[in-house]
C-alpha cells in the first residue's frame, strides 16, 4: 500500500510513484489550439510535448487549476516553445503533482498569460 502526498491511498505501483495501473492518462489536442484543460481535480503530470506552428516563439504556460483563466493569470510552470519547433518537459517517473488541475495555454508573454493564436499542438500524459 502506498500513500501519496496527498493522502491517498493507492495498492503498489510497478515501480516508484507510478499510478496504481501503471499506465499514465494521455490527453492530445484534436487540431491546432492556444490551450487544453487537460484534467480537473488532483493530478500528477509527468510530462508534455508539442508543436508551437508560429513563425515566432511563444510559451507555454501551465496552471494548476480546473478552467483556463483570464489574461493577466500568473503560471506555475513556463515552458518557452521555439518558433515552428516542437517543445517538451519531462518530470519523471514521480511527475509533478497539481491540486486543482492541470490546464495549458500558449502566451507571447511569461509569467503571465497573453493567450495566443491557435498556432499550438498538445499531447499531455498525466495520472
Amino acid at each position: 500500500m502506498t500513500v501519496t502526498p496527498h493522502g491517498q491511498v493507492v495498492p503498489e505501483a510497478a515501480w516508484p510513484g507510478a499510478p496504481f495501473d501503471s499506465f499514465p492518462a494521455n490527453t492530445t489536442s484534436q487540431a491546432l489550439g492556444s490551450s487544453l484543460v487537460v484534467a480537473t481535480g488532483q493530478r500528477r503530470l509527468f510530462g508534455l510535448q508539442g508543436f508551437n506552428s508560429n513563425a515566432a516563439a511563444q510559451f507555454v504556460l501551465l496552471f494548476d487549476l480546473d478552467a483556463l483563466p483570464a489574461d493577466g493569470a500568473l503560471a506555475t510552470l513556463v515552458i518557452k516553445a521555439a518558433a515552428a519547433d516542437n517543445f517538451s518537459a519531462y518530470f519523471g517517473s514521480i511527475g509533478r503533482w497539481f491540486d486543482r488541475g492541470i490546464v495549458l495555454c500558449n502566451s507571447s508573454t511569461e509569467p503571465t498569460k497573453t493567450i495566443g493564436a491557435a498556432d499550438c499542438f498538445f499531447d499531455v500524459q498525466y495520472y
